[in-house]
């Protein structure tokens, strides 16, 4: 039987997830990391039913609505 935590840490990982975690970083200015990120900018694409851009942004979403707001805000030149 296989021991399940479920508690904030420590947990068990799968060996897969281990030798991901072993690989080195990406650099974010490195050919390969544009297009990795080109990838995942297309699979958003796809799991949000768009052609348009999408954006992702590293913030909370009251950060993201912010972000929402100064744009609109610039964008109507007030």
């Amino acid at each position: 039987m296989t021991n399940r935590l479920f508690t904030p840490g420590p947990t068990t990982i799968p060996p897969f997830v281990q030798k991901a975690m072993a690989q080195p970083l990406l650099y974010h200015k490195s050919l390969e990391f544009r297009e990795l990120m080109h990838c995942v900018l297309e699979g958003l694409k796809y799991v949000f039913c768009t052609e348009e851009i999408v954006l992702p942004i590293a913030c909370s979403s009251t950060g993201a609505a912010e972000a929402v707001v100064a744009d609109l805000h610039s964008f109507g030149g007030g």
